[in-house]
């Protein structure tokens, strides 16, 4: 569930331009509503240059371009914006299981 800023409770929103200490996450939730799979892939090879954590990619689109560029760039999992909040939610508690790979 959500609150009014549009994130779940100890969810983080952070800003990839921003310069400085990069915050340790347990996971990464990327919503992804463009469909230009360039400006995806650069956004994921940012995201692993910095962070080691588990990044599942929700894309609006199922287009094939978007899966793989983010795929090749480093993400964990790509699932369409369209998925459940109970399948989201449990693919995040999979990437959170201690000794598990990811996903």
């Amino acid at each position: 569930r959500f609150d009014e800023s549009g994130l779940a409770p100890g969810i983080t929103s952070y800003d990839l331009s921003r310069s400085g200490e990069f915050p340790e996450f347990d996971l990464l939730l990327v919503e992804y509503t463009r469909s230009n799979w360039r400006d995806l892939a650069h956004t994921v090879r940012e995201i692993r240059r910095r962070s080691s954590a588990p990044v599942i990619v929700l894309v609006r689109s199922e287009l094939a371009d978007l899966t793989v560029a983010a795929l090749g760039a480093g993400a964990d999992l790509v699932l369409p914006l369209n998925t459940s909040e109970e399948v989201i939610a449990a693919r995040c508690r999979a990437g959170l299981e201690p000794g598990t790979p990811h996903f």
